[in-house]
């Protein structure tokens, strides 16, 4: 489902653009919260280790949805390693 993000450095990317959206509407709104370069940095940082410490469940669940997974998918008959034809 979110393909796109099966990566550290991405996830990464996306939780620090996520923090420092959340830091300038702070700053933005004055809402009685101090906004923080901490904040975004060590938000960051867990969202990565996050990301390392659940990478072999990332890599279990990409070979459980593969293109074998389902009966109805149309690659099933190249998943047998005959190229597709039938035996």
């Amino acid at each position: 489902m979110f393909a796109a993000l099966a990566s550290v450095s991405r996830i990464v990317a996306l939780a620090a653009g996520c923090s420092v959206g959340v830091e300038a509407a702070q700053y933005v709104l004055r809402l009685d919260r101090v906004s923080s370069v901490d904040d975004v940095l060590l938000n960051a940082a867990g969202a990565g280790l996050a990301a390392l410490a659940s990478r072999r469940w990332w890599r279990a669940a990409a070979r459980a949805s593969g293109p074998c997974a389902t009966e109805g998918s149309p690659t099933v008959g190249s998943c047998t390693g005959d190229g597709g034809r039938a035996t």
